[in-house]
């Protein structure tokens, strides 16, 4: 695996690629962020400050909170599909 290191902004939903190295990257790449923010700060500080126990909450309560983190931290942990694929891609480039 070969990797460019440049710093850009998001514009529209894109990435600007740098013209140096748009004729170096093909057409399928993977993107890693990095970031000078925690993501995960960001994410957890919107999360309810009530602190009761999820048994104690009312019916419409426990559905107020689930609704709140139903799909929040979707993009922060890959699934395993991912990790077996990048995986694979290893070995593939070893062998």
């Amino acid at each position: 695996m070969y990797a460019i290191e440049f710093e850009s902004h998001i514009k529209n939903g894109m990435i600007e690629i740098p013209e140096e190295y748009k004729t170096q990257i093909p057409a399928t790449f993977r993107v890693i962020v990095l970031t000078q923010e925690n993501i995960l700060a960001k994410t957890e500080s919107t999360t309810t400050s009530d602190d009761r126990p999820f048994a104690s909450l009312s019916e419409e309560e426990k559905q107020q909170r689930i609704q709140s983190v139903r799909g929040k931290y979707r993009g922060l942990i890959s699934s395993s599909d991912e990790f077996a694929r990048r995986k694979q891609e290893e070995i593939d480039l070893e062998g």
